[in-house]
């Protein structure tokens, strides 16, 4: 027991129910200071209990006798038992670089800075695409994107050509009930930074395929993310920079679509440079004068008089979607003539992906009407 004397965390008891869950044991008794889990197995059932508040005075002795049984049912050292259980709950992005200038463990320093400042803005990017995507961010880093670097954290090098990981945070989603947790936004976040890199991808292999184009920008790709990835480039040849997210055991899972490993290559970050510098023109156009159909509404999830209204306007010549987000009279006379009314407004338009976004708007003016067969 003397290595988890030395250990300097304790682990805490949603962390302890973490690893159990994710091993197949199943909590069988609750009561107000412990929960009792139990796993079946083909020789006899195994019970251990673990102790609720970790402030208990008797914690450190439960928890001792629970690494001994635990050690004994996996055969396993403490050590080996005890580390799981901290890592319990904690997803982990991992990113591999290996380059002919890139040695075993070691990077040139002026490389390192750039590696890292790359990942840091690789969540930024992705970070702020998980609230509204965008061909290119305008204005500060969100406060909350920047509480999201704050709580996650570069774990340990691992051994490889050179290798970094960014983990979750410890309480990112624990808990010592089953019922089902939301998906963390640190989970969400790593989620959206590898459906984001599989985007960029896909978008350079199609560099003349505008749709291509708008559907990775609706995943997540922006001017920011490419400018990001081109930072973790070591800009030689024979590049192969890979991403992996390694997702904690028995919390909620991503979605489906959302690929466990990403690999680029340096073809791939040619692409990414020429996508960065076309995305970083899509500036944002302020006192953009919006004309047009009202087509479509969509409420906001909790207010029904918020939400989303699309309207059918002309942009550089040609039909565009263009949403804005309007409440209270505004919204709810939007409503009132959606499908046979016109709007006009004034405010800054932003590229989203298929469709265009038109922020703060003002100056609205409602009209009904049917747009015209040639319009």
């Amino acid at each position: 027991m003397s290595s988890y004397a030395s250990t300097p965390e304790r682990p805490t008891p949603a962390q302890i129910a973490a690893y159990l869950r994710a091993r197949g044991w199943t909590a069988v008794d609750r009561r107000a200071s412990s929960v009792k889990w139990m796993l079946s197995a083909a020789e006899r059932d195994r019970s251990v209990v673990v102790v609720s508040d970790q402030d208990d005075p008797d914690y450190e002795d439960f928890l001792l006798v629970l690494l001994a049984r635990l050690c004994d049912i996996e055969r396993r050292d403490t050590v080996s038992i005890l580390n799981d259980i901290l890592l319990a709950g904690r997803d982990t992005l991992v990113l591999r670089v290996a380059a002919p200038a890139v040695t075993a463990g070691e990077v040139p320093i002026s490389y390192g800075t750039e590696l890292f400042g790359g990942v840091r803005d690789l969540l930024v990017a992705s970070g702020r695409s998980l609230g509204d995507t965008r061909a290119n961010f305008a204005g500060p880093t969100p406060e909350s994107v920047m509480e999201l670097l704050d709580r996650m954290t570069f774990g340990e090098t691992k051994r490889g050509s050179y290798v970094i990981t960014v983990r979750t945070p410890v309480d990112q989603q624990l808990a010592l009930s089953d019922a089902p947790a939301m998906l963390a936004l640190e989970r969400r976040t790593i989620a959206r930074t590898m459906e984001a890199v599989a985007a960029a991808q896909a978008a350079g292999d199609h560099l003349d395929d505008e749709e291509t184009l708008d559907e990775s920008i609706e995943h997540g790709l922006s001017a920011q993310l490419c400018n990001a990835l081109t930072r973790i480039d070591p800009a030689t040849t024979g590049v192969t920079v890979e991403l992996a997210a390694e997702w904690a055991e028995g919390l909620p899972s991503p979605a489906a679509h959302v690929p466990r490993t990403v690999a680029l290559h340096s073809a791939d970050f040619a692409h990414l440079r020429y996508l960065g510098e076309a995305l970083g023109k899509l500036l944002p156009e302020d006192d953009f004068h919006l004309d047009g159909w009202i087509k479509e509404i969509k409420y906001d999830a909790l207010w029904e008089s918020r939400g989303t209204v699309t309207v059918e306007g002309r942009l550089r010549g040609r039909r565009r979607d263009i949403r804005l987000e309007l409440e209270g009279p505004a919204f709810s006379e939007a409503h009132r003539l959606a499908g046979h009314g016109h709007v006009i407004a004034v405010g800054t338009l932003e590229k989203a992906g298929r469709a265009w976004v038109l922020t703060n708007p003002r100056n609205l003016r409602f009209s009904e009407g049917v747009p015209p067969r040639d319009e």
